[in-house]
């Protein structure tokens, strides 16, 4: 058995608003289809959830996809790389711009509605 890296998202709506949540989960498997389909399998469990958060608002949990699948090598024994990706800046847009959009998270004050209640 092998040790992958599984990154996908699940999907929050509150009212008309929309939040992504990526995560990446260490999957044990024989092989890269193995884990693919441990993680989704999980995945789908933990989705498809309804709940209220402290405003008194629905909020519903869903799965959105399962995007990337990769091995986790080992080759030091305190330090484990759990992810690598790498992304293309489309030519016309500034560095800058490119930086903030793939790597801006939700501020503490933007995830309140996705708080439970």
């Amino acid at each position: 058995m092998r040790a992958f890296g599984v990154k996908m998202y699940y999907k929050y709506t509150v009212k008309n608003e929309v939040y992504y949540e990526e995560i990446i989960l260490r999957v044990t498997a024989g092989s890269f289809d193995e884990a693919y389909n441990k993680a989704i399998s999980y995945a789908m469990e933990m989705s498809d959830k309804m709940y209220v958060n402290p405003d008194g608002e629905q909020v519903h949990k869903s799965f959105a996809g399962a995007v990337d699948c990769f091995e986790i090598f080992n080759d030091h024994e305190e330090i484990e790389e759990v992810y690598s990706s790498f992304i293309k800046k489309p030519p016309s847009m500034p560095e800058a711009d490119h930086f903030d959009l793939i790597s801006r998270s939700c501020l503490s004050d933007e995830l309140k509605p996705l708080r439970h209640k």
